[in-house]
């Protein structure tokens, strides 16, 4: 977006010029919404007359005024009281001051059929110079969404728009293309229910977001070999939001940097930064990640390996394993014993191995797995009777983390079955990480810990 450089008062004066009274009387607050941010362009000359003429139907809400062909007046109006809410919840995540928001309003054309545009640009809607786009699009005080199969996903633009606007107007921009349509993703996922809305929200199934399909991308990209880096996301160009799977990735960064523990607080920083739409924004944030860079992106791959629908990344993150306490009884030979938490993925011994060399392994207690709306009691063994990726649910597995050469460290080999124990043959040489077989949509619900213990011959 291009910054005017004329000051606030002359950009006023000029603008109000070029309205007519009649246009001032109808929006009131419109000169205290140019203060907000005086570089953004200038609104549509909306004429109701025409409007009306045209068959287009007009909702106004708080903030919204919604102009619509659907002829279903719940669904229209579910979505001005959900653009409402929404205000509130951005004020808080990019700590904007609420009373701010006061005179913020915007139009939202929702058009029922992307081929059928025409009742739009009769009414003076759909301006020439509007360019062409997938599903939805924002500029300035305006934005239009095509409606989707299903309410969920027509609700999920109408927010991944108004996150756009939001940014634009509170927060002087939103930044390289990857963090704008990232965020506005990240945000745009929702929960709707009895009237309270929550913006952000880390769905556990696609039927709670039918037709948005991001996971699905994400997982069929990797499947594919086309897997990309963090920073081959952070350069995607705009050009490339004219397809899908842009989206998905420019979603999931976000998503993966908004929660990892090594991210989350300079991520949760460049809303500061998002008027500079330069390579300095992302210059500037990957120098403060810089010294947990290999850790960062070791924890990435893993996200994009095992990508689920509520992949809990905070607790998903590789951890180290704590040593646990223990009687002389429960180890007799005096051998390292760590606690194995039910609640994180994969979790780092201080136990290092060579390639080929056979260790025993021994486990003991009991921890409990969630399975739904339940949680189930389990060992080592995992539960038979529930499977989860092929294997019992809850299993002990194995993994080797490798730290050779200049690339982050990574798990290698498929997680070998431990379970209750015994002897095994380690598949590559590095250091031994432990997980449970579980859903990493649910560690944060699992409870309690496994002792495991370690005989190196």
């Amino acid at each position: 977006m291009r910054h005017s450089s004329l000051t606030p008062a002359l950009y006023l004066a000029l603008w109000a010029g070029m309205w007519p009274a009649a246009c001032w009387a109808q929006s009131p607050d419109v000169s205290q919404m140019r203060q907000l941010n005086p570089a953004m362009p200038l609104p549509l000359k909306i004429d109701p007359e025409r409007v009306a003429a045209a068959g287009i139907e007009v909702l106004k809400g708080e903030h919204i005024d919604l102009y619509t062909d659907i002829r279903d007046r719940p669904v229209t109006e579910e979505l001005v009281r959900v653009f409402d809410a929404a205000i509130p919840l951005w004020c808080d995540y990019f700590e904007v001051a609420p009373e701010r928001t006061a005179p913020y309003r915007v139009s939202a054309m929702i058009i029922a059929d992307r081929n059928q545009t025409g009742a739009f640009r009769k009414a003076g809607l759909m301006p020439d110079d509007l360019p062409d786009f997938l599903a939805g699009y924002n500029r300035g005080h305006e934005m239009w969404v095509f409606l989707q199969p299903g309410d969920y996903y027509t609700r999920h633009l109408l927010l991944h728009e108004g996150t756009h606007a939001f940014m634009q107007w509170f927060l002087g921009g939103s930044g390289p293309a990857w963090y704008s349509e990232g965020m506005a993703e990240l945000l745009g996922l929702n929960r709707w229910q009895d009237g309270k809305l929550t913006l952000g929200y880390r769905v556990r199934s696609n039927l709670e977001c039918p037709y948005w399909g991001r996971v699905k991308i994400i997982r069929e990209d990797v499947a594919k070999g086309d897997s990309r880096s963090l920073d081959e996301v952070m350069n995607i160009s705009s050009i490339s939001f004219r397809q899908v799977d842009a989206y998905a990735w420019a979603w999931a960064a976000c998503n993966f940097l908004s929660h990892h523990r090594l991210t989350r607080k300079p991520f949760a920083r460049l809303g500061a930064q998002a008027r500079n739409q330069g390579p300095s924004f992302n210059q500037e944030f990957q120098q403060v990640i810089q010294k947990n860079r290999r850790a960062i992106e070791r924890d990435w791959k893993l996200y994009l390996d095992e990508m689920v629908y509520g992949y809990d990344v905070l607790s998903a993150g590789l951890i180290e394993c704590q040593l646990a306490e223990y009687t002389s009884a429960d180890n007799p030979g005096g051998d390292k014993v760590v606690a194995v938490h039910s609640g994180f993925s994969w979790q780092q011994t201080p136990w290092q191995v060579e390639q080929g060399e056979v260790f025993e392994l021994a486990t003991s207690g009991q921890f409990e797995v969630s399975q739904g709306e339940k949680l189930l009691p389990c060992e080592a063994g995992g539960i038979t009777i529930e499977y989860y990726r092929g294997r019992p649910l809850g299993e002990l597995t194995l993994g080797i983390l490798t730290t050779e050469g200049e690339g982050p460290a990574r798990l290698v080999a498929k997680p070998l079955p431990i379970g209750l124990g015994g002897q095994f043959r380690a598949p590559a040489s590095g250091v031994i990480c432990l997980r449970f077989n579980v859903s990493p949509a649910r560690l944060d619900e699992n409870r309690g810990a496994l002792k495991v213990r370690i005989k190196q011959n």
